[in-house]
C-alpha cells in the first residue's frame, strides 16, 4: 500500500509531537544502530593522524573571514536567481547584479542525503578513494593548520546517525554553537527557524581574531517547510502555482517556496554582517529535493535529478574584491565549467 506524500507528512508530524516517541526514536535509531559515540570517538582519533601528516602545509594568502554556509534540501531550481519564475530570491539576485555575488549553474551533490553528503563536503574525500572519508583532512584542521580560528554554527542536531559528519568535524572547532542539541529526524516542529543563528554569529564574531573560518549549518528547507520561516514569510500561496499538481502538494509546494523567500533573507542577514569586512561567503546546499516532479514524490535520499541540483553561490564583499581581483575573476571564470 502507498501511502501519498500528504498523508505521510501528516502523520510522520503527528509521532514527532509526542515526547515519549520522540526519545524513543533517538535511543533507538541515533545511539543504538548507529552506534554513534563509539563512531565519534574513532573519527576524532582519525582526524588526530590526518592532522599530523599534514603540518606542513601553508596558505599563500589568507582572507581574513572566510564563511562556509550550509544549506539544506535546497533545489536550486525552486530559486528565482536560477531563473524560477516567482521572486523566490529577491536579495541574492540583488547581491548578483551588483556584481556581488558569483551564481554557479551546474552543482551536483555528491549524496542525496546529509550524512552522506558532508562527509564529502568536509572532507577531501572522493568516491575514487579506497580510505574511509574520516581518513582525510577535514576542512575544520586545514583551515586551523594555516593560522584560521574556527567556529562551528549550527541550527542542526549534533547528536545521532544522521549527524556523524557534522558533530565530527565541528568537535575540531575552536567554537562550536548548537541550537539542537538531542533533536530527532521527526522532531520537525521543536526547530527554531534559522534567524535565531544570526544573533549568535555577530556575537562569536566579536570573540575570533585576525583570519577567521566559520561554518555556518542552516536547518534551511528541510521538511516540515511551513515550519522553516516566520509567518511574516507567507508570501506564496497554491493560487500562484500554475502546474498539474493536485491541491495539496500545491499547498506543500508553496511553503517550500516560502522557505526559500525566507532562506535568501537568512543569507543576505549574514551578508550583512560581514558586509563591511574582508569576507568571502561560500553558499552550498547539501542536497536538493524532490517536489512532485516525478511520480508525486516529495523529499531527498532516492536517486533523483531534483534531490541532486543544488546552488552553490560565492558573496564577496567589497574589502574582498578590492583585495583579491584574481580570486574573483577566477571564481568568475569557473563558474559555468
Amino acid at each position: 500500500m502507498r501511502i501519498s506524500s500528504n498523508k505521510a507528512d501528516r502523520a510522520i508530524s503527528k509521532l514527532s509531537e509526542h515526547i515519549l516517541i520522540n526519545y524513543a526514536f533517538v535511543l533507538k535509531k541515533y545511539l543504538l544502530d548507529d552506534n554513534f559515540l563509539a563512531s565519534n570517538k574513532q573519527i576524532l582519533k582519525d582526524y588526530d593522524v590526518s592532522k599530523a601528516a599534514n603540518q606542513n602545509i601553508k596558505a599563500e594568502q589568507k582572507v581574513a573571514n572566510v564563511v562556509f554556509v550550509i544549506g539544506e534540501s535546497l533545489q536550486r531550481n525552486e530559486m528565482s536567481v536560477y531563473g524560477f519564475g516567482l521572486p523566490t530570491t529577491p536579495n541574492l539576485m540583488a547581491l548578483k547584479q551588483s556584481g556581488n555575488a558569483i551564481v554557479y549553474t551546474d552543482t551536483t551533490a555528491p549524496d542525496t542525503y546529509t550524512n552522506g553528503s558532508l562527509s564529502k563536503v568536509l572532507n577531501f574525500s572522493n568516491y575514487e578513494s579506497k580510505e574511509p572519508w574520516s581518513k582525510s583532512l577535514n576542512i575544520v584542521d586545514m583551515f586551523s593548520l594555516v593560522g584560521y580560528k574556527t567556529a562551528w554554527i549550527s541550527n542542526q542536531s549534533n547528536i545521532g546517525g544522521y549527524s556523524t559528519t557534522q558533530k565530527s568535524v565541528a568537535d575540531r572547532s575552536d567554537i562550536t554553537f548548537f541550537t539542537q542539541k538531542f533533536a530527532s529526524a521527526t522532531n520537525y516542529a521543536g526547530r527554531e527557524t534559522d534567524g535565531i543563528l544570526l544573533p549568535e554569529i555577530s556575537k562569536i564574531k566579536q570573540s575570533l581574531g585576525e583570519s577567521n573560518f566559520y561554518i555556518i549549518h542552516l536547518m534551511g528547507n528541510h521538511f516540515k517547510y511551513d515550519l522553516r520561516y516566520p509567518k511574516d514569510f507567507s508570501k506564496f500561496t497554491a493560487n500562484d502555482l500554475q502546474n498539474k499538481m493536485n491541491p495539496g502538494q500545491k499547498e506543500s509546494f508553496a511553503w517550500y517556496l516560502n522557505s526559500v523567500l525566507y532562506n535568501d533573507y537568512v543569507i543576505n542577514e549574514i551578508y550583512k554582517i560581514f558586509k563591511d569586512d574582508e569576507a568571502l561567503i561560500v553558499y552550498l546546499s547539501d542536497h536538493g529535493e524532490a517536489l512532485f516532479e516525478i511520480d508525486g514524490i516529495r523529499g531527498h535520499g532516492m536517486i533523483n535529478r531534483f534531490v541532486l541540483e543544488i546552488p552553490l553561490i560565492f558573496i564577496g564583499t567589497d574589502k574582498f574584491k578590492a583585495k583579491y581581483p584574481q580570486i574573483w575573476q577566477k571564481l568568475e571564470v569557473a563558474k559555468d565549467y
